[in-house]
C-alpha cells in the first residue's frame, strides 16, 4: 500500500504479507511528496503498479510540483525495496497534481 503522508512529505509503502496477514513496516520512498491539507485520502498524490516482471512502478507529485517516477524490485524475506534505474521527472511544466499509472501489455495470438 502507497501512502502520503500528506503534512510531512513522506511517501511511504507497506508491504502485505499474505501468510501471516499484517502489514511488513514501512519503506520510505520519498521524503519530497507534496503536503497536502484538508479533506484528502491518505493515497493523494501517489499512484502505483507492478509490471509482469514484479517491479513496482511509482508516480508522484513532488514537493517541487512534478510528477515523478521510480521504479522498485522487492524481496519479501528482507522486506527491501531496491531501485531500478534513476529517478525521473515525467511532465516538463509544473502545476500538475494527480499522478497516474497506466500498463498496457500488448498479446499476439
Amino acid at each position: 500500500m502507497l501512502v502520503n503522508t500528506r503534512n510531512t512529505g513522506i511517501l511511504k509503502d507497506y508491504a502485505f504479507d499474505t501468510t501471516s496477514n499484517t502489514f511488513k513496516p514501512a519503506l520510505t520512498l520519498a521524503s519530497d511528496s507534496h503536503s497536502l491539507s484538508g479533506d484528502y485520502v491518505g493515497t493523494s498524490g501517489v499512484s502505483g503498479m507492478v509490471d509482469q516482471s514484479g517491479t513496482l512502478h511509482v508516480a508522484y507529485w513532488s514537493s517541487a510540483n512534478h510528477i515523478v517516477h521510480m521504479a522498485y524490485t522487492y524481496d519479501s524475506s528482507t522486506n527491501i525495496l531496491t531501485q531500478v534505474g534513476s529517478t525521473t521527472q515525467v511532465d516538463a511544466a509544473a502545476a500538475p497534481t494527480i499522478p497516474q499509472l497506466l500498463y498496457l501489455h500488448w498479446i499476439t495470438l
